[in-house]
């Protein structure tokens, strides 16, 4: 058997210790015909402190999917990504957060960080194997808000990506990498976009996601406190004389988006709606860098079959319970 406690298992045994001596106190100091009652709550003490360590058999092994593969994604978070023309009228963020899950799922075993930038880049997650927190932290991504914004630039993350990886790449050379860019490429800032070529010698592929259209949609303000959705106006587009001021509409540019795919070595994926990430993982050939895979020791846990007999004390407790209330209700004294 193998035991799995809920909390250091020093801590446990004197927490457990402590209390089951304290009720076994009370118990001895009832009278005669209290006992029994007392009795069953010093099991249910022992069995729910039992309980605690997690106890567990052995149940074989299972494959851990385990991988040499690190994937990095960098994040789109200027106010375009917030506008409403995925999958019908959801941001493209949205999408971008979907499609990190999917990607992350179909890499299983891999180590995963995340990038995002607007009017600047942020490391938001390092290097993890740990799944969950990954899905976690791209799904508090907002776009950047509205006050501060000062336009696109594509190229913003390129400096931490390049610094990032190089840093991975000397700490564990024997390990791929791949970049995921998630974006609209639209570059609103002004200025010729900076080449993403020197990302190249520290990567081994690139994927690149563009979310948008080409007849472009509108975006909401962002200002990062509570705000009923009924209060929240849309960006307006202050570069025209226009009266009254029209909101602005966010276009893809997949030229921009293809250069960047190139320039990484690797492929483009218009993503209009969600769908499954797995067959465009395949066809970056990631065979070739990938698995390595190891049995792991499964358990299987079996304290919660102790709540069987744990629930009979519980009632056996509560029916003496009523059966005492009920001798008070009559006038009778009570053992």
């Amino acid at each position: 058997m193998i035991f799995k406690p809920v909390l250091n298992v020093y801590v446990l045994l004197a927490l457990v210790t402590v209390t089951l001596l304290g009720v076994s106190i009370i118990t001895f100091r009832q009278p005669r015909s209290r006992r029994k009652q007392w009795l069953a709550r010093v099991a249910m003490v022992a069995l729910l402190g039992f309980m605690m360590f997690r106890p567990s058999i052995s149940g074989g092994t299972s494959q851990g999917g385990l991988t040499n593969l690190d994937v990095m994604y960098v994040v789109d978070t200027t106010s375009s990504m917030a506008a409403e023309d995925w999958n019908g009228k959801s941001t493209r963020l949205t999408g971008v957060k979907k499609d990190i899950e999917g990607l992350t799922t179909a890499l299983a075993g891999a180590r995963f960080s995340i990038i995002s930038f607007d009017s600047k880049a942020s490391l938001v997650l390092p290097f993890t194997t740990d799944a969950t927190a990954v899905t976690t932290q791209a799904n508090t991504l907002n776009q950047e808000i509205t006050y501060y914004a000062v336009g696109s630039k594509i190229d913003t993350p390129i400096d931490l990506v390049k610094t990032q990886l190089e840093l991975d790449k000397k700490a564990k050379p024997e390990r791929s990498r791949i970049v995921v860019y998630f974006g609209d490429g639209e570059q609103t800032a002004g200025g010729t976009p900076k080449s993403f070529d020197s990302v190249r010698k520290f990567a081994d592929a690139g994927l690149v996601f563009g979310y948008g259209t080409a007849q472009g949609a509108r975006m909401k303000e962002f200002y990062a406190y509570d705000t009923k959705e009924s209060e929240i106006e849309y960006i307006k587009d202050y570069s025209t004389d226009a009266y009254p001021t029209p909101e602005a509409l966010s276009k893809i540019d997949e030229g921009n988006l293809k250069n960047i795919a190139n320039q990484l070595n690797g492929r483009y994926e218009l993503r209009s709606r969600y769908t499954d990430p797995a067959p465009i993982v395949r066809g970056l050939g990631l065979e070739k860098l990938q698995k390595t895979t190891t049995d792991i020791a499964s358990t299987t846990d079996v304290y919660w079959l102790l709540t069987v007999p744990l629930l009979g004390l519980f009632m056996f407790d509560i029916n003496r319970v009523f059966i005492m209330l009920s001798d008070m209700r009559k006038g009778k004294q009570n053992d």
